[in-house]
C-alpha cells in the first residue's frame, strides 16, 4: 500500500523533508519545547515517545478534533485486544511474520509521534488500522487457543468465548460511533462543526436558497 509513495520519496527525497520542517522534531523546535517546559533532551524524547505509544490505549488527543476528543482512539475491550496481541507477536518474535506488524506499529510511532513536535496528532496514526486490527486477532487467536487448552473435554467453549467477544467488539464499535461519536456532531474540528451548523441552519428554508460565504476559507475543507 505504501508502494507509490516510497517511490515517490525515492525520486524526489526532499520532498519527505518539507512536512518535517513543518511539524518535525527539528533541532530548533527541541529546543524550544526543552526550554518551555525545562526538560532535557532524553525528557523530551521519553515524553514524546510514551505519549505516541499510548495513543491507542489512554493518550486522548484534544487538540487536534479529526476525531474523538474524549477518549484514545481505542477504549474497552478493543484496548485490552490490542495490548494481548502486541505481547503475542513480542512472545513469537524467532518467527519472522510477526516482525512485519510490530516493525509497522513501532516505525509508526517514531516517525509520526515521537519525532514530531505534536506527537498525539490523531490523523498520523490512523494508517495503523490494518495492523491494529491485526494485533487485535492475534489477541483473540491467544484466547481461544488457551481456551481450548484448558478445557480439552468441551470444545466448544473456545469457539463460543472467541466469537462472544468479536460480537461485543463489534457492537461496541457501531455504538460508540453512530449513537455516541455522530450524534455529538462534533466531528472535524471547528470548521466542521461550523459547516455542519450552517448546513442545518440553511436545511430549514422552506425555499432554496444562494449562498455567498465570506469567512475564513479553511472552513471549505470541511
Amino acid at each position: 500500500a505504501a508502494g507509490p509513495l516510497l517511490y515517490m520519496f525515492l525520486g524526489q527525497p526532499e520532498l519527505f523533508l518539507i512536512r518535517f520542517q513543518i511539524e518535525g522534531l527539528t533541532a530548533a523546535t527541541m529546543t524550544q519545547l526543552m526550554e518551555a517546559n525545562g526538560w532535557s533532551r532524553g525528557q523530551l524524547l521519553a515524553t514524546h515517545l510514551g505519549r505516541a505509544s499510548l495513543l491507542f490505549y489512554s493518550t486522548v488527543d484534544r487538540n487536534f478534533d479529526f476525531y474523538d476528543t474524549e477518549r484514545s482512539l481505542l477504549w474497552g475491550l478493543a484496548n485490552g485486544l490490542l495490548v494481548l496481541g502486541i505481547l503475542t507477536a513480542l512472545a513469537r518474535l524467532r518467527r519472522w511474520p510477526y516482525h512485519i506488524p510490530l516493525a509497522w506499529f513501532g516505525l509508526t510511532v517514531l516517525f509520526a509521534g515521537m519525532l514530531m513536535d505534536y506527537p498525539i496528532k490523531t490523523p498520523r496514526f490512523i494508517t495503523l488500522a490494518p495492523v491494529v486490527c491485526i494485533f487485535m486477532a492475534f489477541g483473540l487467536q491467544f484466547l481461544y487457543v488457551t481456551a481450548m487448552a484448558a478445557f480439552p473435554g468441551r470444545r466448544f467453549i473456545a469457539p463460543l468465548l472467541a466469537g462472544g467477544l468479536l460480537l461485543i467488539l463489534v457492537a461496541t464499535n457501531l455504538h460508540g460511533y453512530f449513537v455516541d461519536y455522530r450524534a455529538r456532531e462534533s466531528y472535524g474540528r471547528w470548521t466542521s462543526e461550523t459547516a455542519t451548523l450552517l448546513a442545518q441552519t440553511l436545511a430549514q428554508e422552506a425555499e432554496p436558497v444562494e449562498l455567498w460565504f465570506l469567512g475564513n476559507r479553511s472552513v471549505t475543507y470541511a
